[in-house]
């Protein structure tokens, strides 16, 4: 895990989450990349997942949904957030 401080930047001591190994804090949210699993349970009780990518410069207008795009497609789906699962994140390359 890598541990972030910002205590140089700021008089007061700002709580920063522990972020897990190989991601670091990025200017804005919208500059990092975030791979994510969307998991999903079928009629029979068994699980699916299907590989994607959070899209971070789109808002749903339901606060417990966000917007992915899956592997290989041009498909763009909104789903409940808790049906996906953060796998990975790393710096977008401009």
């Amino acid at each position: 895990m890598t541990e972030v401080s910002f205590d140089k930047l700021c008089d007061s001591k700002i709580d920063i989450p522990v972020l897990p190994e190989g991601c670091s804090m990025t200017k804005a949210i919208r500059d990092a990349h975030f791979r994510v699993a969307h998991i999903t349970r079928d009629q029979y009780g068994n699980f699916h997942e299907r590989l994607g990518w959070l899209v971070t410069d789109v808002t749903c207008h339901d606060d417990s949904r966000v917007c992915i795009q899956y592997d290989n497609t041009q498909v763009f789906i909104d789903v409940p957030a808790i049906e996906i699962a953060i796998i990975s994140c790393r710096e977008k390359v401009r």
